[in-house]
């Protein structure tokens, strides 16, 4: 495969995007942000940025000449990438990169929760059965478990910790380990990816930032705020009911209660995306971390 260098980004104005764009300007990629005509967002000086509707001749369009694509598009745009993997297609795109951004796929999850995993799943699927029409298409998915930094930062009522009130919600003992990863780190693998298109190709390559338990961010709070917290005990099979029943009556906010009870549940064994031996950090430039230096930049920003 010839090196990948003209790379199309979509969703770019989120979250998680702003990091990608920023890991692939300091690898010298060639940048094209493509947005939806309605979008507001604003993007870095010197990008170009192509405005195109979700259609598959204006998406082939816009990808004339990209070598790949990377799609950082939000939860309820995700079945919209099956434009856009045949529109990489049809512009001669060598390199996928779907928004699954999540557990690696033979992880165990709870029902909900694995209906979403199917929809990653899917634009999967599609993106492998596109090789068979372009032998220089492939696909890479990166898994990467929670994004600490930003569920520290923004989901504090579901992840349990809330930094301005110093207040913190442990499920069951606050001893199940659990892997996660920041969004600078995230990036950094998009990038790697990449920059190693032949060792990356048609797989999951997994990642990881941490290792770490509630508990050990109790004590790193408490630490480096020098405060004691107040902590509330919760059971995980309680907080597991009332997700379902939320979800029963269609409040959309049951897929974050049923998440954090997914992650933290004792015993469950749905929390470690990939050991550090089998980890691919290596390959594509994400350094492991200990959880006080990830604390102590969530508390400085």
């Amino acid at each position: 495969m010839t090196k990948l260098q003209n790379v199309a980004v979509f969703g770019a104005g989120g979250m998680l995007g702003t990091y990608v764009i920023e890991a692939l300007r300091q690898a010298d990629f060639a940048i094209t942000i493509v947005s939806r005509p309605a979008s507001k967002s604003t993007f870095p000086a010197g990008i170009k940025v192509i405005k195109a509707e979700y259609t598959l001749p204006a998406l082939t369009e816009a990808l004339q000449g990209q070598d790949a694509v990377v799609s950082v598009v939000g939860t309820m745009a995700k079945l919209d990438q099956i434009t856009l993997v045949d529109a990489a297609v049809a512009a001669g795109v060598k390199r996928f990169i779907p928004s699954n951004f999540a557990n690696a796929p033979d992880m165990k999850g709870l029902e909900p929760l694995m209906k979403i995993r199917e929809v990653n799943a899917s634009v999967e699927r599609y993106a492998d059965g596109k090789r068979d029409v372009n032998p220089d298409f492939s696909w890479t998915s990166i898994c990467n478990g929670v994004f600490i930094d930003l569920a520290l930062k923004r989901f504090s009522p579901i992840f349990g910790f809330d930094i301005p009130a110093r207040t913190a919600k442990i499920y069951d003992s606050g001893n199940e380990a659990f892997t996660a990863s920041t969004m600078p780190d995230i990036a950094r693998a998009v990038a790697g990816v990449l920059e190693h298109s032949v060792e990356t190709a048609n797989k999951h390559v997994l990642i990881r930032s941490v290792q770490t338990t509630q508990n050990e961010i109790l004590a790193t709070v408490e630490a480096q705020t020098g405060e004691k917290w107040t902590v509330n005990h919760v059971n995980s099979a309680e907080i597991i009911a009332e997700g379902e029943a939320m979800l029963a009556a269609g409040n959309g906010r049951a897929y974050g209660v049923l998440v954090a009870a997914q992650l933290f549940q004792d015993g469950a064994g749905r929390s470690i995306v990939v050991s550090r031996e089998n980890a691919a950090n290596g390959l594509v430039g994400v350094e492991e971390k200990d959880i006080s230096t990830i604390v102590r930049d969530v508390l400085a920003s």
